[in-house]
């Protein structure tokens, strides 16, 4: 459940002509940037790699929070690149000419705190991964076992899942969409098996 962490109110000094947004919402799995002509943005940390900010310079007088997806990152993550106004996975901020400390600070004290949020919403991410996967296997070791305790008792042993139909010694896989045919199969089943 996704829960707010922090509002962001972008100051005037580095919301000037390139800001795109006027606050941002940070929350435990995502950044919504407000306040933008074509409605709010909203960035969801499942879509993206990792999170990196580039700083003003002198070629270009915008700091940038940049939002890395398996599409853009082989590109350089550079401030000087013009294009980046028009990437959506990219937030500028506009510094002001010749003044780049301002935006600077904001952005790179900005992106630490949400870097933090972002690295914790990908730990547990990959930690329920994980554990999905030991669950999976779980259920097999117990079918397994459940073979061996009552061997002389069990002819066929069924399983359903989203793999197509097959017969693999005495386990049938039944497909969920063929759920309803379950009587007719385990006949079927059953008869090759010469049960």
């Amino acid at each position: 459940m996704s829960e707010l962490i922090k509002v962001y109110e972008i100051p005037a000094e580095v919301r000037k002509q390139y800001a795109r947004f006027t606050s941002l919402e940070l929350y435990s799995d995502r950044l919504i940037g407000k306040g933008s002509k074509l409605g709010d943005v909203n960035y969801f940390f499942k879509n993206y790699m990792t999170i990196r900010w580039t700083p003003a310079s002198l070629a270009t007088q915008y700091a940038q929070l940049v939002f890395i997806t398996h599409e853009n990152a082989s590109q350089v993550v550079s401030a000087s690149n013009l294009k980046a106004l028009n990437d959506v996975n990219r937030i500028p901020f506009c510094s002001g000419m010749y003044k780049y400390a301002p935006a600077n600070d904001y952005v790179k004290n900005l992106y630490l705190e949400i870097i933090k949020v972002f690295d914790e919403y990908k730990a547990n991410e990959n930690n329920m991964e994980a554990t999905q996967i030991v669950q999976q296997g779980s259920a097999a070791d117990e079918l397994k076992k459940f073979k061996e305790l009552f061997s002389d008792k069990v002819k066929l042993r069924i399983r359903f899942s989203l793999d197509n139909l097959r017969l693999d010694g005495d386990v049938l896989n039944v497909p969920l969409f063929m759920a309803n045919h379950t009587d007719r199969l385990i006949g079927a089943a059953l008869e090759r098996r010469g049960s």
